[in-house]
């Protein structure tokens, strides 16, 4: 007789039930929290960070008058800045399509703000919501996509690890649903995002949408698509690049490098191609655009290269050695000339400008023409023919990117973007920071503005000297500890563990501890992005919602911390709810005070939370499956079991995989 499971199907009828119930659930809350987003805007409008929310402006006025006024583009913003003092002020830390939401808000306004203004004593910025309507109602629709990303992502997770056990469970469990919508209703509802998009309001929110979507593509097998989702963030904010080396090590550490390469092909793709209008262009002195055509050379020379040359050799090899093609060495010593008679005449033609040599010496150009003639020989020689599409766009980008210090093309972008906000706040914390550099300046007096310039050790390393400040200090511990973090996000991920959600918040919740020159409003992108822990455990998710408390209260403190703000949200609370507040109510003043208490220590309840989270990423869990064992033990009793040869194997595969770490937990 033949024992089976009762069937977990359900009537059709009670499906759709449940769907429709989880679809108006959906809707009144998306409706709920952009009703909320408008409250949190209008209530605490007295207490807006109005200095940054006035930058964004002017810049975002002062590109829409080049397009709409002076019959330019969007891309001479840049180049009118050229490479920014960092004494300069007003600055602009814009990466381009950050600017271009700013050009666009500005855009949205022409009609009831025409007149134009470029410094701040000139404009003060209306604090009505109407004004600020496309900029907060752009955050709330990132908000939106980064809470349908952590719904996929979690859903797509706890699918993927569940096993035969698993089958009996409810409909919501099984299926990630359940958990999906958690993390999704956690995202969406986050205290802490609400405060950084609507109250301060700022774009740090951003970077989260993209993030969880490239997990999300790479976790199942898109890794060209996960790289570009990743370039594209990083065309809002630098920032999104902090963590990339996770995607590298990531498929590195599974003995996977063609993944690597699909993942970097996506990102020079996207980001590269992107900002071609700068990389493949030049500006005389009349401040008139010019195509580059050395540079567009170039950029054709190695696209060639990648799509014909792995396609000649293979030929070629077919034709005088059979089915085998050529020796590796043989691909090698063929394909070196060609990309030589290529590259070479175009490389001969490089320019330097005092603007390029700031950041590139003659050494680091020279190593960089050596890298870049090995690499495009290795691909070329050993690509797979199925590999050539993501390469192909990988090596376009990539070019056009080498075009900047190699062809004099434009470089003010990336320098606005990408370098001016690394090297401009030469401090060891901005703000209320609550890391380990913010309680070394607090409570151990590493404080001072030139202390992390100061040099700690000295180190010579083959004719170099290389001089150890506490910047470098502090970013080598996140480096390491990133390594180790990005395997344990490769083992959990091959392992089909829900601990790869835990995984993944790991490297941002590093980042915010450790590197100096940090604000306290980065540590909302490993808060935000733990709500992906619902797919884990409640404990986690819990924790996450900590994280976020912990921003919500640093990002206030800053917010309050001038005593003008303070006063007018105090009179701004009476006027809106006289019943609650009286007219000389101190509400204010006792909030800041009491989160002002917090600082720094409460760094080091955020240390301890990012420790719990890095254990959990890199250690693994051994559960002893008695009832799987059981099973395989009566199985192989069976004589003609025993009498198998091909069954000893495979009953041995399944002893091991009882002693597999557990694939829900």
């Amino acid at each position: 007789m033949t024992l089976s499971l009762p069937s977990t199907r359900q009537r059709p009828i009670f499906a759709l039930a449940q769907w429709l119930i989880a679809m108006c659930v959906i809707a009144a809350a998306i409706f709920t929290g952009y009703r909320a987003r408008v409250w949190q805007f209008n209530v605490t409008e007295p207490v807006h960070f109005y200095s940054d929310v006035t930058r964004n402006w002017l810049w975002g006025s002062y590109t829409w008058a080049n397009i709409h006024d002076k019959g330019r583009t969007f891309f001479d913003t840049y180049d009118d800045l050229g490479i920014q003092s960092r004494e300069r002020n007003p600055y602009t830390d814009y990466a381009p399509l950050r600017m271009a939401v700013f050009t666009m808000w500005a855009a949205s306004n022409e009609t009831a703000y025409p007149d134009r203004h470029y410094r701040f004593s000139d404009f003060k910025t209306p604090t009505t919501r109407d004004f600020h309507a496309f900029y907060v109602d752009f955050n709330a629709t990132m908000e939106l996509i980064g809470a349908i990303g952590a719904f996929m992502l979690t859903r797509y997770i706890v699918r993927r690890s569940r096993g035969p056990a698993d089958e009996a469970e409810p409909f919501w469990t099984t299926t990630g649903v359940g958990a999906g919508l958690a993390a999704a209703m956690i995202l969406w509802f986050n205290p802490a995002m609400w405060l950084s998009a609507h109250s301060w309001p700022g774009g740090d929110s951003w970077i989260i949408p993209p993030f969880l979507w490239a997990v999300y593509f790479c976790a199942s097998g898109r890794w060209f698509v996960g790289g570009m989702v990743l370039g594209f963030g990083a065309l809002f904010k630098g920032q999104q690049f902090i963590v990339a080396p996770m995607f590298l090590l990531w498929p590195l550490f599974q003995g996977r490098p063609t993944n690597a390469l699909r993942f970097i092909g996506g990102v020079l793709a996207l980001f590269g191609l992107a900002t071609t209008p700068w990389t493949l262009s030049y500006v005389d002195d009349l401040t008139i655009r010019h195509i580059n055509w050395l540079a567009v050379s170039f950029v054709t020379c190695g696209i060639t290269l990648v799509i014909a040359l792995p396609l000649l050799l293979t030929i070629l090899g077919r034709k005088l050695q059979g089915e085998n093609g050529l020796r590796p060495s043989l691909r090698l010593l063929l394909a070196l000339p060609c990309v030589l008679a290529l590259f070479w005449p175009l490389l001969l033609h490089v320019e330097r400008t005092n603007g390029t040599e700031l950041y590139l010496s003659k050494d680091a150009i020279s190593l960089l023409l050596f890298a870049l003639v090995l690499a495009v020989t290795l691909m070329a020689a050993f690509i797979r023919p199925r590999n050539i599409p993501a390469v192909a766009a990988g090596v376009a980008g990539a070019a056009a990117l080498l075009s900047m210090p190699l062809f004099n093309t434009c470089f003010a972008w990336f320098d606005a973007g990408y370098l001016f906000g690394t090297d401009h706040w030469e401090v060891m914390v901005m703000g209320q920071t609550s890391n380990l550099p913010g309680l070394m300046e607090r409570r151990f007096g590493w404080h001072g503005d030139d202390v992390i310039n100061q040099v700690q050790a000295t180190w010579h390393f083959f004719g170099y000297t290389i001089e150890l400040t506490l910047r470098k200090i502090f970013f080598s511990i996140y480096a390491v500890l990133l390594v180790l973090a990005s395997a344990g996000v490769a083992m959990q991920h091959r392992r089909r563990s829900r601990r790869f959600l835990v995984a993944i918040c790991t490297p941002w919740l590093l980042f915010f501890c450790f590197p100096a020159q940090i604000h306290e409003r980065y540590l909302l992108f490993g808060a935000a992005v733990a709500a992906v822990c619902a797919g884990y455990s409640v404990g986690m998710a819990l924790l996450g919602i900590f994280l976020s408390a912990v921003t919500w209260i640093m990002t206030m403190n800053v917010l309050l911390s001038d005593g003008l703000r303070r006063q007018a949200w105090d009179g701004f609370l009476h006027n809106m709810y006289p019943g609650l507040f009286a007219s000389d109510n101190t509400f204010a003043h006792k909030l800041q005070r009491f989160l002002t208490g917090t600082h720094p220590d409460i760094g080091w309840a955020v240390l301890l939370a990012t420790g719990v989270f890095f254990y959990l990423t890199v250690a693994p869990l051994w559960v002893r499956n008695v009832g799987r064992l059981n099973h395989v033990y009566w199985r192989c009793s069976r004589s003609n079991c025993r009498s198998s040869s091909r069954c000893r194997p495979h009953c041995r595969r399944l002893i091991a995989r009882c002693w597999w770490p557990s694939p829900s937990r």
